[in-house]
Order: structure tokens, then sequence, then C-alpha cells
């Protein structure tokens, strides 16, 4: 399948997740511990010599963490659900076959695979698996279960919103379109060998890898389970599931068996938190250990004395943008497209609003090779916009709809902003699973997004966000530029990062300058307010952090 052809095929498949209901994992019934045999006092009269006072067994480490969840998970399989709530869960769980670095940097790790060779034409990755590495439920770790897991999530009874990735590997577009039992280009050499075999090269493939999606699933266990295996995960990570009150918590044990050494937290609780204002009280009463930063609260956390120095903040790798419907008329005039750029104040609803990070112009945050500062945005001119309006023959305004799935003060400032200049902004209120639906098959004029990154590479925002698909298919990107595509395909066989680059500021050019394809709104900072008493912390600027390097302070 042409690379074009494929993406499409993905582009359809991000409209799917698996979901199914789930129960609470299983508690293991407790275990009654024998009384002691009675043993009969010395019949001699001295004094009895009184008996060492036993220790005190220490108090567990338990960290709570309200700061990922704000609603259920459907389960805990990597492959099911993409998202920062699964990706957070899925980090501890799951190992992958190379990792990022535990103290936030983007530097590709060893993790699972030992070590790797590249072959000199780039076509094929070797990885050398570490030996002796052990699934929670006991089994070992094989080149058999890595073949497995990626075979598994391009099988399109899966229809994993991940199977986006790899897509450059030999036989993912057949096993995609069911026309294959498995992934010819995925070869096991031997117990600990796996070979990925590549149709061309593909310069972000390593860093791909590192996404928390593709952590490697125990075969024996997923075909034991079958449809249940969204509760009865096992993973190789530094923690496993311990329990899973439906719509209060999940809970996480320490992995005893972890390959690099047992986590210094017996216990993670992450603790579901729907509001705000709740979460940030549990978090000053001591309740939580890590929680977010509320927008509506920073002013007051920051002039604190004490607080402020709880706030842990970095720029983060993401990108929140309007999203226009190219194909819907009068959205299909760029002109129009170009008149809502220019009527949205961005500054404003950044400083009143969200109060942190810095305007965006392109869909590249900073911090990511090829990021472009020359790009000019559109600046915010009301008068602009309704000229525009008038040369496009609106001058008397029009109605579009905004899909929703919550209330939010930054969709309702757009509206307003809008209706300045004859917009009538009708708001579309729907439920989570329906607003993936809708989002994704382009049945909307309009939503409100973000996009943070999976890995650091400039292919995960330009190929997964802004590649077009054909007119007459679904797309959540609503925009079709055959010029867009084929420099993206190019881009991504390209190993030289310095053409890479040339090849995205192009792309720029035509998707932000031409045809303002959606409007680009801000990069915002990643922050959590963190207890003193919790140590190695790491926030990485991809919002998921590792449990496993954190330790707690007796406090």
């Amino acid at each position: 399948m042409k690379a074009r052809t494929l993406y499409a095929l993905l582009a359809l498949m991000l409209t799917f997740a698996l979901l199914a209901g789930c129960g609470p994992a299983p508690t293991p019934e407790p275990t009654a511990v024998p009384p002691a045999e009675a043993t009969q006092a010395p019949a001699a009269a001295e004094e009895p010599t009184q008996a060492p006072a036993a220790e005190e067994p220490s108090e567990p480490k338990v960290l709570r963490d309200g700061s990922l969840l704000d609603q259920d998970l459907s389960g805990v399989d990597p492959q099911a659900e993409m998202s920062l709530a699964m990706y957070g869960v899925a980090r501890s769980v799951y190992s992958t076959l190379v990792r990022l670095g535990y103290e936030g940097d983007l530097d590709v790790y060893p993790d699972l695979a030992e070590s790797w060779d590249v072959s000199d034409d780039g076509l094929s990755y070797t990885f050398h698996l570490r030996q002796g590495v052990k699934f929670h439920t006991g089994q070992e770790l094989t080149a058999d279960d890595v073949k497995f897991t990626f075979e598994r999530l391009y099988d399109p009874a899966m229809a994993s919103p991940a199977a986006m990735f790899g897509a450059f590997i030999d036989g993912v577009d057949a096993r995609l379109e069911g026309n294959a039992d498995d992934v010819p280009g995925i070869v096991v050499l031997d117990k600990y060998t796996v070979q990925f075999n590549l149709t061309q090269p593909y310069g972000a493939f390593l860093a791909e890898l590192v996404t928390p999606s593709l952590g490697i699933l125990c075969k024996e266990e997923v075909e034991k389970w079958g449809d249940d295996y969204l509760v009865h995960p096992s993973g190789t990570g530094p923690f496993k599931l311990k329990d899973w009150v439906r719509g209060e918590k999940l809970v996480l044990e320490a992995n005893e068996d972890y390959y690099e050494g047992r986590p210094a937290l017996d216990v993670v609780e992450i603790i579901i938190i729907e509001d705000e204002a709740t979460g940030i009280l549990k978090y000053e009463n001591e309740e939580l250990d890590i929680y977010g930063v509320p927008s509506a609260e920073l002013d007051r956390l920051m002039a604190d004395p004490e607080l402020s120095k709880q706030i842990v903040s970095v720029p983060a790798l993401d990108t929140y943008y309007f999203q226009l419907n190219n194909f819907s008329p009068p959205l299909d005039d760029v002109r129009v497209r170009k008149a809502i750029a220019h009527a949205i104040d961005r500054q404003a609803i950044l400083d009143t609003i969200i109060k942190t990070g810095q305007l965006a112009s392109t869909v590249m945050p900073p911090g990511l090779p090829c990021y472009n500062p020359d790009i000019e945005p559109y600046e915010y001119d009301p008068d602009k916009a309704r000229a525009l309006l008038e040369e496009a023959g609106l001058e008397d305004g029009f109605s579009m709809t905004v899909l929703q799935r919550s209330e939010s003060e930054i969709v309702d400032a757009i509206v307003a902003q809008l209706a300045e200049v004859g917009i009538t902004l009708e708001q579309q209120m729907v439920e989570r699973s329906a607003f993936w639906d809708i989002a994704y098959k382009g049945q909307t004029d309009s939503y409100y997004l973000s996009w943070w990154a999976d890995f650091g590479d400039p292919h995960n925002f330009f190929a997964y966000i802004w590649r077009s698909a054909p007119e007459t298919e679904e797309s959540k990107n609503m925009y079709v530029n055959p010029e867009v595509d084929e420099l993206i395909d190019r881009a991504a066989v390209t190993t030289d990062m310095d053409e890479r680059c040339e090849l995205y500021h192009q792309i720029e050019q035509i998707g932000i300058e031409q045809d303002c394809q959606r409007v680009w709104l801000w990069h915002l900072e990643t922050q959590r307010m963190v207890q003193p008493w919790v140590k190695n912390y790491y926030l990485p600027p991809t919002d998921v952090a590792f449990y496993y390097p954190i330790d707690i302070e007796s406090h």
C-alpha cells in the first residue's frame, strides 16, 4: 500500500478504540494466619526475662496522584486508548523496547531491549532483549511476545488508534487491511532477538518506539483473558495493577521483580478527581501528594509563599488549536478561515483564562527539532476579519457549529469573540465517546483540541494531526492538499534532519500562510503541585511522568 492510502486507513482507524465494560480487578482473599501454639511458663520462680520488643513495621510508601484521571479508563490495555491518562498508567505497568529518560529528557534509552543494531541502509532494526525479564504473572519475556504485541496492534479487529505507529514496517498495510494474519517484517531471530524490517527508511522509527501504546504485552495472558484482558493487564513495568475501584481510583503496587530493581514506592493510588476545586482542596488538606494546577487558582497559588514552592512547571511539547472543517461551506473558502483566525484574541484568552504558556503560530512546539520561530502568526484584527468576510460575500455574517465534550471557558471566549465580527458559533455538547466519533469523522464545523507529543520527533506532529485524507473519506483533519501529503511522506523517509526540517518548513508555508487549515492557538506549560515530601519527581515535557524514580520521605 502506498503511504497515502495507508495514512488514510489509519485516519479511519483513529475513530475506533476498544471499549468494554469492566468491573474492578479482583482482590485476592485474605489468607488466615494460624494462631501460635501456647508455650507453658517455666515452673521456676525466678523473674522472667522480658522478650525484646518487636520492631514496628514501617509504614508503606503510598503515592496519591490526583493529576492523571478526571474520569475512569476503559481498561489498562495500552493499545485500546490513546490519551495522557492511559499513557500515565501504561508507562508504569508496561515497558517498551526503548524509553525516554526518567528525568524528562527526550533521548532514547534502552528498556526491554538492552541494545540494538541498525543496518547501513536504514531498513532493518535488530533488538537484543534483556534476558530473565518477567511479566507480572511470572512468564519470561521473549521475542515472541514482542512480535505478538505488534501484530495484535495491527489486527483490524483490534481497531487500535495506535496502529498509526510503525506504519513503514513491511507487511503492516496488508495486516491492517485484513489480508494477512501476521506481519512478515517482524522477525523472531531467536528467543531474545527480534528484527523489524521497513519498506523504506524512516527517520523517526526509534523515537516512535518509546510511545506507551507500544508497551510489550504477555502473549499468554492476552490469549487467556481475551476481551477481559482490559482488567487483567500483565506487563513488565515497575508497577502492577493491584485493585481498581470503578469511578474512584486505580491502585498499583510495586513489582518486586522489576528488572531495574524494586521501586522505592510500595503503592501508587491514581485517584479520579472530576472537579478542580475539589482536587486543589484535597491537595491543600494533604489528601493528595500530586495534583494539577487549576488555571483559576494559579494567581492565588503563586502568591502563597509555601504553595508557590510546590509548583513544578516545564514548557510542554503540545499545541492547542481551533480545528476548522475545510470541506463545510462557507469554511471551504480560505478567506473565511483567515477571518476566523484574525477574529480570535488569543493573547487575551491566554492572559485572562489560561494564565500560562505562549502563543502558537504553527503545529510545532518550541523544544522539538525543526521548530520554526519565523512563521508569521495571524494577529488579532477584527476589522480585517470583517473585511475578509465581506470579500467572501458574508458581510451579514453566518452560523457554524463547534463540537464540545465538556463546558469550556476557552470555547465560551471564542464564541464571544467570533460574535463580534458576525459569526455565530452554535455550541454542540456531546458525550466523550460521541465527541471522538463525530470529530474523527469530520462531521462538525469546528472543535477545540490539543495534541501532545507521543515522542520527541516532528513527524509525530506533522503526520498525525496535519496529514490530509481524500475529500471523499472521513478525516479528523478535515483538510486535503496532495502537495502537503507528498512533503510529509518525503520527510518521513528522509534520515537527514536538516533536509527534513526544510520539508517541514515548506509544509508550514502551504498549510498556514496559504491554506489557513486551522487556527493555531497556544503552547502551554505542563504544571503540577507536588508535596515537599515527594522526592525524585520529574515532570517531562510530554506531561507523562514516570513513577519509578519517585520516593516519599516520612512526614
